[in-house]
């Protein structure tokens, strides 16, 4: 029998609550490897394998993308994410379904004849083998509005997407819990997705459904900030996108300047939004008329964020300069700073002046 991702994740998170980099989840479009039998309930054909593997690779054409690539392409990439209103109906209907006869053998599940259970745990297991048949991220928008208005009870719900988030041993199965958890749960589950979003791939459900959930935004900062202080990829950035332009939290700000823009994806990927909620404005013009040495670590994330926002002008559809409020202000106590020795300790910060003024920004 496979193991539940969310078993496997809790195996292999270390103490500080964060995965080693060689964790994996094995990905539709992936050929099962050794020792591990997969994570997929049956495996693909290849016809579906190449479909996937094509639509999953469009952002560099590495034909094994990095884990939470295909979330992060596919929502920046709308067209593809339009489903036929019947087909959305359709797997809405069946899912509410499911969750009702989940929810039924649960409670009442131990006083039924074994046909009867049987029939239901039939019902379930189709259902979740039409789940795996789509990728959650382009039909879990319509299909949750769909179960809304189907009058889907809250409860009943919430309790079929935590058996998905913590049993299921697909992808599919397990975002799509996730999505479930977000739209019909509430605060008891925030440490469940915590726990989930420490997966890269599994990070834009989590924190998406956290953002659902958690309704006051210092709440939502703080859990956001836990998640992508443990991340390294797509999921580090989806953590930091999500969160609200304006945080109230020094110490969240100070952290998205200083480690915010720093990913193995690539500078530009989020500078302009560490650039934003990390206040690169105010934090630079704080530090007008005086030559308080600024920390290494503050003052080479601030140096990161420059050249992420230098990087972003070469790259299509990148956020860059021209999409910071007040971005010549904070440049310009940038520089003044850096003249008066504020950066001594940042020895990159020469540089990006250098880049600054040839720039003429």
């Amino acid at each position: 029998m496979k193991k539940s991702i969310y078993s496997r994740i809790k195996n292999a998170a270390g103490e500080d609550g964060v995965l080693p980099e060689s964790f994996n989840i094995l990905l539709p479009y992936e050929e099962p490897e050794g020792g591990e039998a997969g994570v997929t309930e049956e495996p693909k054909t290849p016809k579906k394998r190449k479909k996937t593997r094509k639509a999953a690779a469009v952002s560099d054409g590495d034909p094994m993308p990095k884990q939470g690539e295909f979330d992060a392409v596919m929502v920046r990439i709308p067209g593809r994410m339009k489903h036929n209103v019947f087909v959305n109906f359709y797997i809405a209907a069946r899912l509410k379904s499911a969750i009702e006869a989940y929810y039924d053998l649960r409670v009442e599940g131990s006083s039924y004849k074994t046909s009867k259970v049987e029939r239901i745990e039939r019902k379930i297991n189709n259902v979740i083998r039409l789940i795996d048949r789509y990728e959650p991220v382009s039909v879990i928008d319509p299909v949750l509005s769909q179960l809304v208005a189907l009058k889907t009870e809250r409860d009943k719900a919430a309790v079929f997407g935590e058996y998905l988030a913590t049993g299921g041993v697909t992808v599919q199965q397990v975002k799509t819990g996730i999505a479930l958890l977000g739209t019909f749960g509430d605060e008891t589950v925030t440490e469940l997705l915590a726990e989930l979003g420490m997966s890269e791939e599994l990070a834009f459900f989590a924190v998406k459904a956290l953002r659902t959930i958690l309704k006051d935004d210092c709440d939502f900062v703080k859990a956001a900030w836990k998640l992508a202080s443990g991340l390294r990829g797509w999921g580090k950035v989806a953590a930091i996108l999500e969160m609200p332009d304006k945080i109230d939290d020094e110490e969240v700000r100070r952290w998205i300047l200083a480690h915010g823009a720093q990913n193995e994806l690539g500078l530009y990927i989020s500078a302009c939004e560490c650039a934003i909620k990390g206040d690169l404005k105010g934090y630079m013009t704080s530090l007008d008329d005086t030559n308080e040495l600024v920390d290494k670590e503050l003052g080479d994330g601030i140096c990161d964020i420059f050249d992420g926002l230098f990087q972003a002008e070469s790259v299509k559809n990148a956020d860059s300069f021209s999409e910071v409020p007040d971005i010549y202000l904070a440049i310009a106590s940038f520089k003044a700073a850096e003249d008066r020795g504020c950066f001594a300790l940042c020895r990159e910060a020469p540089r990006i002046v250098e880049k600054l003024k040839a720039r003429k920004i």
